[in-house]
């Protein structure tokens, strides 16, 4: 699909919306993406907790998916 036939599309759906809180969040969105122009500036805060997470990782600090969820399961059971 092309990128007009795309933008038309959602031009077409976001016209049929009528839910002003779906509408408002919408917006949200589209002003908080970046455009493939525009890049992302982490804070100080973001920085650093990037590079703890990526040492944890590292050394092995981290759990799987499967890890995850059997430690949900336990806790619905109690």
């Amino acid at each position: 699909m092309e990128t007009s036939e795309l933008k038309e599309k959602l031009i077409a759906r976001i016209e049929g919306i009528s839910d002003k809180n779906l509408l408002s969040d919408m917006l949200k969105f589209f002003e908080t993406t970046s455009t493939p122009d525009e890049l992302y500036e982490f804070s100080e805060e973001e920085f650093q907790a990037i590079t703890i997470a990526r040492e944890q990782i590292k050394n092995g600090e981290y759990h799987t998916p499967s890890e995850i969820d059997e430690e949900v399961k336990k806790w619905l059971k109690e």
